[in-house]
């Protein structure tokens, strides 16, 4: 058996921006944390080693965010290649498209490697894992030549036959939009899984997506992205990190993530139908930010960053409440508590709760529009066949050509049972159909003394 440790898109050393611009001690930790991913993944690297659980490390490129990195990020670079392979992990490289091979200003000229690194060059090489004084694995790997690269990866690999056939497991290092539809478009490597499928590899280990691959996108061969080890805004949510990847000798390959990001993104939901005033919202939001902060903390995370949305329909009162955007900085400031270990910060508090519903037959007889699609849905549940839930299909198949329409996770279809159908079209008028100035106009301002 053959174990790699999978690292891509580490962009070491990235400036953040936005929330960073005004936290100097946020920035600093912000821009700390892809470095911080990199140490973290050599220690995890040495202590698989040293049980004897880990032959090699390869990296997908996209290791700077560009061709000029920080004298930092290059430094803390040559420092994790040569404690990996002064334990002796040897180490497979390509660069991506934010650092591309042929830049005289980086690889070539500010970069260090040590003995038992594997730079690969624009054209395929190849390289081999060892043990017991045999070859175990070929590693082929192409890196970008140029920022744009338009010409088909996989080009030039038949080349490599012979070193693919001399060990008895193969593995290929790409950094590329594997089956991307704006691949070809953006300039990323077009190549198709199919593609990659029918190369003589048994795994091929990519970069260039930052999310990671939830499943393989190819079994045998595996194909997948390890997605990147540090998240850099919300948009790149989640637990993050790279892959430890088991190959044998005809079974099929096995990963395992592994956590590495120091610091999480993530988006939160957070119901408030059943909260009274600003204080049940706060502790509503607390409860379920600590949830997230345990499961940051099991990682060894030291932070999380948060974007949270509020959901629901609560009581009027509240409801009016969050409407003010200073109510809701105020929400923000104390939901995140005074948490140091791991530290918080919400970085967005938004409120997308509705305004609360009066009963549902006093809607069903309204003269409007809402009303007459209530009555319709009733005649669809008390009548199927009276041509009602037809008119409903129509109505919601026009609703999915709105933009509005991913609010709800999709659009119902005609395959679905009727009366599933009835209720998530129901749900869908109401939030679209029942706005503030009803729920304002349904109660009574209270008389001022």
């Amino acid at each position: 058996m053959v174990t790699l440790l999978h690292l891509a898109d580490l962009h070491l050393d990235t400036p953040f921006k936005g929330l960073a611009e005004t936290d100097e001690a946020l920035a600093t930790r912000l821009r700390d944390a892809t470095l911080n991913a990199l140490d973290r993944a050599v220690a995890f690297a040495l202590e698989q080693k040293l049980s004897g659980r880990l032959d090699a490390v390869t990296f997908g490129g996209d290791i700077f965010d560009e061709t000029a990195p920080s004298l930092r990020a290059r430094m803390r670079f040559g420092e994790a290649l040569k404690t990996l392979c002064r334990e002796g992990i040897p180490c497979f490289i390509i660069a991506g498209n934010h650092d591309p091979i042929d830049d005289p200003s980086l690889w070539r000229r500010h970069v260090s490697l040590p003995e038992g690194c594997t730079l690969f060059d624009a054209e395929w090489g190849a390289g081999v894992i060892e043990k017991e004084g045999a070859p175990a694995c070929t590693v082929v790997g192409r890196s970008f030549s140029q920022a744009l690269n338009l010409a088909h990866p996989l080009a030039g690999l038949e080349a490599h036959a012979a070193a693919l056939e001399a060990a008895p497991l193969r593995v290929g290092l790409l950094h590329c939009d594997a089956g991307g539809t704006m691949s070809e478009m953006n300039g990323y490597a077009p190549v198709s899984v199919g593609d990659l499928a029918r190369a003589p590899v048994d795994a091929w280990l990519l970069g260039h997506i930052h999310k990671r691959s939830e499943k393989p996108l190819h079994d045998r061969p595996l194909v997948i992205y390890p997605g990147n080890p540090q998240g850099r805004d919300i948009n790149e949510a989640g637990p993050k990190g790279g892959l430890l990847v088991h190959l044998e000798p005809g079974r099929a390959p096995k990963t395992e993530f592994v956590p590495f990001g120091s610091i999480l993104w993530e988006r939160v939901e957070v119901a408030v139908s059943e909260c009274a005033g600003d204080t049940a919202v706060t502790e509503a939001i607390r409860d379920a930010l600590q949830t997230r902060l345990d499961e940051a903390s099991r990682t060894g995370a030291e932070g999380l960053i948060a974007r949270v949305t509020l959901a629901g329909r609560p009581e009027l009162s509240t409801w009016r409440l969050l409407q003010s955007p200073e109510t809701l900085d105020e929400i923000r400031k104390n939901a995140a508590g005074a948490t140091e270990t791991p530290f918080l910060v919400i970085e967005q508090l938004e409120s997308r709760a509705q305004a609360p519903l009066p009963p549902r037959e006093e809607l069903r007889e309204r003269e409007d529009l809402l009303g007459d699609f209530l009555r319709v849905l009733d005649q669809a549940r008390e009548a199927p066949e009276s041509g009602a839930r037809r008119a409903v299909e129509e109505a919601l198949s026009a609703f999915s050509k709105n933009a509005d329409a991913r609010e709800f996770g999709g659009i119902p279809g005609p395959e679905m049972p009727l009366e599933e159908l009835l209720d998530a079209a129901e749900k869908i008028a109401l939030t679209l159909l029942w706005d503030e100035e009803d729920a304002l106009a349904s109660e009574e301002e209270p008389v001022q003394s």
